[in-house]
């Protein structure tokens, strides 16, 4: 099946630029909407103190991220990354943080804490924050950076296999549709 004329060489391309940029401008809402939560005032407790000494980037290994939908998984991996740079293991096989006194073994694969981790450094690099708060900070742009290196690949491979109008539709699928994009 051919495309339609009006559907040439270079104009299919507006289609993942759209999807790209439509991303990106999410994101970007999505982040200001969790830093403006996060840096609310605490109404019971003072707020904490930045720390570049500590595991977490504050004071008594205190956090303050806020992330929605409370997802106990991102804390883990946010605490689990911060735990293995500052110990300056690349493998974790246990943690402290949970299972008081005698803390937990972790199972989880490495590779997203060393994303996560390899995230963090970039953000140190351009931000100056310590490496914990830079961490904490990468957890905002880990996950849409992958989604984005998803949807170059996506649209790249199938233009090749499938033809321009399944790599526009396929790129507009990835940022549009609920079950890919919330998983990102």
């Amino acid at each position: 099946m051919r495309p339609p004329p009006w559907f040439s060489r270079q104009l299919w391309l507006i289609v993942p630029a759209l999807a790209l940029i439509w991303l990106v401008w999410s994101t970007a809402a999505r982040v200001r909407h969790i830093e403006h939560l996060s840096n609310l005032a605490p109404w019971s407790i003072d707020p904490p103190s930045p720390n570049r000494d500590s595991p977490t980037g504050y004071a008594n290994g205190r956090r303050q991220l806020v992330i929605p939908e409370h997802t106990n998984a991102s804390y883990q991996w946010i605490a689990q990354t911060q735990q293995m740079v500052a110990s300056g293991q690349w493998r974790l096989g246990h943690v402290d943080y949970d299972n008081a006194p005698f803390g937990r073994e972790v199972a989880l694969p490495s590779p997203y804490r060393w994303w996560l981790a390899a995230v963090g450094y970039c953000d140190r690099f351009f931000s100056g924050r310590s490496l914990a708060l830079a961490i904490e900070h990468a957890a905002y742009w880990a996950d849409p950076l992958l989604q984005i290196i998803l949807l170059v690949g996506l649209v790249a491979c199938t233009s090749r296999a499938f033809g321009r109008l399944a790599a526009s539709l396929a790129a507009v699928g990835s940022v549009a549709m609920f079950p890919l994009a919330g998983a990102f």
